[in-house]
Formats: C-alpha cells, sequence, structure tokens
C-alpha cells in the first residue's frame, strides 16, 4: 500500500493516486524552480505588456527594439508556415495493404483539416522558438478526439528522468478544464468538481491565482515495461487528479506518451530544451541597456543649459524658457548644446541587432520580409528560399515529423474509439464517399509515414503549377489561359486520361466488391490489356476470390464485346460466310494477351496539348 509520501505515485494504491501524485509533482516542481523561472522571463522578454509580466521591472528592462520577437517571428514565417500534409508509402505491400493506405491517406487528410492540426503544431513550433519545447496533445473526450496545444509551462518532468539526453519513463501535465464540461464526463464526482472549482488553484496560490470557472486537473502517465504479452511486461499507469479526489485511473499501456513534441535544442542534462530565445536573451538585454541609455542622454540634451554672470542670476527665476540655468562667471549668457553621445554608442546598439540575428540565424532581409533583387521567378525563389533555410534544416525536420507524430496519434485516438471514430467524407469527381474507421484501421500494419507538401491545393500553389505545367509542354497556352480564372488541374488534366481514368474507376468498384461491366463506349483494348495485368496482381497479392471473378468477368465481357465488333466489321467488308457463327469466349475463360496499346485513347491523343 502507498501513501502520500511515497515517491512512487504509479504503485499508489487505486482511489487515493491524487495525494501521492499531486505531492511527487510539487516536490518535482520545486527542483525545477529555475526552469520555470526561465520560461516565465523569456515570456515576458518576448511579450513585454504581458499581463504576467512584473510591471514593476527596472526601467533599463524597458523594451523599445524586440530582437527576441521579431526573430521568432520571422523563424515561425519561414518554417512553420509549410502546408504539410500525411502520406502513407509502403515497400512490396500485398493487394489489401495498398488499398487499405489509399484509404488512410484520405482519412488522415480529413481529419487533419477537421482538428486544425496544422494551427496547432505551428503554435508549438513558436513556442519551441521561445521557450526551448512545443507540445501537442491527442486524447479522446466525450466520445470524440480532441488537438490541444500544450503550453510547456505545464509539463512538469522529473530531472532524473531526463538525464544523459534517456527518453523519461514519466510525464506530467497541469490542465485547466471546464467544471461543466469535467461534470458532463464524470457525473459521479459532481460534488468533488464544485468543491474544487470553489476553492481555486493550488499551483498559483501565492499568486492568488483563481479561475472562474475552470478545475485544476493533474495529468500522470508512467510509460510500461516491456512489450506486451512478453515475459517481465509491467503496464504503465495513467491518471487524472484534482484536489483531494480521483477522476480517472487506468492501466497504460502504450509504448509512447500522448504528446508531440518539439525541441528547437537538446539540452543533454534536461527534458527542457534551449530555445533560439534563449540564444539571445543576454543580447537583448544589453540592447534594452543601450536603448535605456540613448534615450537618457537625448532628454537630457533636449534641455539645454544656459550659463549667466552672477548680476544676471535672477534670469532663473525670470525665465520661461525651457532648460536648465546655471550661474558662472565669464561673458555669459551662453546656451551650450553638447553632443549627445558619442558616435561609438549607436554603432553598439547596431551590432547588438546584428548579433541577435546572427544568433538566431537570421538576415536582415529575412526579418524585414524582403527579397533580393533580380529574383522574381518562382524557381528563384524557391531556390533562394532553399539556401535561406539550411540553418534551420534540424526545425523544419523536427516541424514535420510533429505534424506526422500529430497525426499519428489522432488515428491511434480513432483506432481507440473504434465503431465510435470518426466518419469522413472524400469528394471525388465519381460523387462524395464515407469513409468509417473499420474500412482504415491500422492495427496490424507497418507502414511508412512521411510528409508531403500540401501547397499544390491552394490557390495560389494551383496557379503556379499551372505556369510550370504550360512552361513543360504538358498543357496548351490556351489551357493555361482558362486554368488561370479557376485552376483546376485534376479536371483539365482528365481529359487527357479519360480513357485510362475511365478504366480506373471501374477496376476500383470492383476492389470495393462492386460488379462493374464496359460500356460500349470503354475503351475496350485498354480494359483487357489493363485488367489482365491488374489480375495478375491482384492474384499474386492474395485478393479474395470474389473479387478477382469480378474482374474476371469484366475482362471476358471487354473481349466478347471487342470478337463482336470485329465480326461486325469483317460482315461490312466481304459479308458474312454462309454458315459462319458467331467466335464466342467461353466463360470463365482468359482471352489472350493483346500487345500493349498506347495508354490514352485515340480521343484523348488528339486533345494532347502541342
Amino acid at each position: 500500500m502507498s501513501n502520500g509520501n511515497d515517491e512512487r505515485w504509479w504503485k499508489a494504491e487505486k482511489g487515493k493516486a491524487h495525494a501521492s501524485t499531486v505531492a511527487y509533482v510539487k516536490r518535482a516542481e520545486q527542483e525545477l524552480g529555475a526552469v520555470f523561472e526561465r520560461i516565465f522571463l523569456l515570456e515576458c522578454l518576448y511579450d513585454p505588456n504581458s499581463p504576467d509580466a512584473d510591471s514593476s521591472a527596472n526601467n533599463q528592462d524597458r523594451v523599445t527594439e524586440n530582437a527576441i520577437a521579431s526573430n521568432v517571428d520571422t523563424v515561425a514565417a519561414v518554417v512553420a508556415t509549410a502546408d504539410i500534409r500525411s502520406r502513407y508509402l509502403s515497400d512490396g505491400a500485398d493487394w489489401e495493404t495498398q488499398r487499405l493506405l489509399r484509404r488512410l491517406e484520405w482519412y488522415s487528410e480529413d481529419l487533419q483539416a477537421r482538428y486544425e492540426v496544422l494551427a496547432k503544431c505551428r503554435r508549438a513550433f513558436k513556442e519551441a522558438a521561445k521557450k526551448g519545447n512545443g507540445l501537442t496533445k491527442v486524447h479522446n473526450v466525450l466520445g470524440k478526439p480532441r488537438v490541444e496545444h500544450v503550453l510547456i509551462e505545464n509539463i512538469v518532468v522529473p530531472p532524473e528522468e531526463a538525464r544523459d539526453g534517456r527518453t523519461p519513463m514519466q510525464i506530467h501535465q497541469w490542465d485547466y478544464v471546464d467544471a461543466d464540461e469535467l461534470t458532463t464526463r464524470f457525473p459521479k464526482k459532481k460534488e468533488e468538481i464544485e468543491r474544487a472549482r470553489r476553492s481555486g488553484s493550488r499551483r498559483y496560490a501565492s499568486h492568488s491565482f483563481k479561475l472562474s470557472n475552470a478545475v485544476e486537473c493533474l495529468w500522470s502517465y508512467r510509460l510500461p515495461i516491456g512489450d506486451k504479452g512478453d515475459e517481465g511486461y509491467v503496464p504503465g499507469r495513467v491518471t487524472l487528479v484534482m484536489d483531494g479526489c480521483d477522476l480517472m485511473d487506468k492501466p497504460w499501456e502504450r509504448a509512447y506518451f500522448p504528446f508531440g513534441m518539439i525541441t528547437w535544442t537538446e539540452r543533454t542534462t534536461s527534458f527542457y530544451g534551449i530555445g533560439g530565445a534563449e540564444r539571445i536573451m543576454g543580447i537583448q538585454r544589453a540592447l534594452n541597456r543601450r536603448n535605456w541609455q540613448i534615450e537618457r542622454a537625448l532628454d537630457q540634451v533636449a534641455m539645454p543649459t544656459t550659463y549667466v554672470r552672477p548680476a544676471d542670476a535672477n534670469l532663473m527665476v525670470k525665465s520661461n524658457r525651457v532648460g536648465s540655468v546655471a550661474v558662472v562667471r565669464g561673458d555669459y549668457p551662453q546656451t551650450v548644446s553638447p553632443q549627445a553621445l558619442p558616435g561609438e554608442t549607436y554603432q553598439s546598439r547596431r551590432d547588438l541587432r546584428e548579433s541577435a540575428q546572427q544568433e538566431f540565424g537570421q538576415t536582415t532581409m529575412a526579418v524585414h520580409g524582403a527579397k533580393p533583387s533580380g529574383l522574381d521567378s518562382a524557381v528563384a525563389l524557391r531556390e533562394f528560399k532553399d539556401q535561406t533555410t539550411q540553418r534551420f534544416g534540424m526545425q523544419e525536420k523536427d516541424f514535420e515529423t510533429l505534424v506526422l507524430t500529430t497525426n499519428w496519434l489522432l488515428l491511434d485516438s480513432c483506432k481507440e474509439l473504434g465503431a465510435k471514430a470518426p466518419e469522413v467524407t472524400r469528394r471525388t469527381r465519381f460523387g462524395a464517399r464515407r469513409l468509417s474507421w473499420k474500412k482504415v484501421d491500422i492495427s496490424h500494419l507497418k507502414v511508412q509515414m512521411k510528409a508531403a507538401a500540401n501547397m499544390n491545393r491552394t490557390p495560389a500553389g494551383r496557379t503556379q503549377l499551372v505556369i510550370e505545367f504550360a512552361q513543360a509542354g504538358i498543357i496548351s497556352t490556351d489551357q493555361a489561359r482558362r486554368l488561370t480564372q479557376h485552376p483546376d488541374l485534376e479536371r483539365e488534366l482528365s481529359l487527357y486520361t479519360a480513357a485510362l481514368e475511365s478504366i480506373e474507376h471501374d477496376l476500383d468498384e470492383i476492389a470495393d466488391g462492386g460488379t462493374v461491366m464496359p460500356e460500349p463506349y470503354t475503351n475496350l483494348e485498354m480494359a483487357v490489356w489493363r485488367g489482365q495485368r491488374e489480375y495478375l496482381i491482384w492474384r499474386d497479392d492474395g485478393a479474395p476470390e470474389d473479387i478477382l471473378e469480378s474482374l474476371r468477368q469484366y475482362i471476358v465481357v471487354a473481349a466478347a464485346r471487342i470478337a463482336d465488333m470485329e465480326t461486325a466489321a469483317n460482315q461490312n467488308v466481304a459479308g458474312p460466310m454462309p454458315g459462319a457463327e458467331m467466335p464466342q469466349v467461353p466463360a470463365g475463360a482468359m482471352p489472350a494477351e493483346t500487345p500493349p496499346q498506347a495508354a490514352l485513347a485515340s480521343q484523348a491523343m488528339q486533345l494532347r496539348a502541342s
């Protein structure tokens, strides 16, 4: 049995985990006090006017030129604005796996847009640039997936868990949940939730921090030891507790946390990374002092001193001029306007500004949002962007990984929901298709999940793609002019491959379990040639027998119609031989292989751009 002083909170008695868990996290926060103070200071340096910033700070810390904010915003605009979507690749996968991965890509793309994954990942990237770490969280709430951006201030990882770059076995998250929502999720704890709402926040009690209708909760995760089913396997634990009450307590069997994480620069002795803002924090302070000195000197020079003779000493009383008056011996009055500051002081400010940009890997051109003169084409600008973002190559990779991880966690949440997982709608030129989780379940698959650019789906990206296709001769100039008004490239290119896409549509319907027969206007030669090869692939990949039979019928009917057309043509030319019979193709028989034909129908070939 465990008590409140036991540091191994994951071994606490069920129903009493709140005491040991909260006490353990409080002690860990005390050890991490310097870390959280640094995170708080970095937020104040980025946003000096934040409500949480200390209004009584020394005047030398006044920010008139915010190098941290300009550099963080610039790098976020350069890296995190990339549109990324998930692609699921395979190497030598069987027929069923290929079909599943195609559906999985559709499903994931819809979920990414529905739950605003990119927007939350961009916020996490910006937090990493400021404070060293950025996080997203995916979990199920009230029977639906939820994607959240989590502040690093609310994450507690004990110092001993991340020594020498080790992956921590436990992680804790402070969460502030609306009391009404919490009551809906845990109706049996209604009284305890209301009591916790009235008591306010324990974590910020020293700051008199009180939440109006939110309850301070603590998530705690402990990873399992070993793999489930292996000898010596020990499940992990996840708890959700609040003041005086356990809300949820169950085993945690996943080998990962429900967080997508990005670290700007890793710190080998701590879970909490080094942010770009921390690198230039000292430069920002020096720049603040330099600006303060310049402002003070300019204010003094703005009120010059007038020197007068002792006989004119009462001029200080009679004069209404702005400035100070001093009594000296000599031929005066004389007003002196000395030089405010030497040129070295202004040069020091410029040097500090440039040092901050260089330390952050930025250029003045990038900070100002300018481009080099003479770079006007899209190819030149893309090449320039590639060269200028090499400094953030690792951060770009980490941002892609963050998006992919968040999407993967989203799919994992859908897997946990099972039949209750959301359905998505895939709109194609053949109509809308609804996909449920049972058609994309990946519980027994090992797939390659990669990032793909989503820029060609935006209006600007489509217009640029039209220009590039016209330059490459893929489409004609007239088509390019028309597509600039409505850049539907998929529709335009389908005219070139209409016959092939029609047959592909038939094959997709057969693969989905439908029964399709070739129409009179189908390119029958292509249907036979394409269908034969698809049949061989499907058979070797282990497609179900009913699917193979539907495909065989499709090929046989296409071959029979070719034979009918050839017989009719011969009759029109030479007339039918007396007693001749129409050639018949036995049911279920595979027709002779026809020689490969052009990939495009003759009608589509005539539409090819010159």
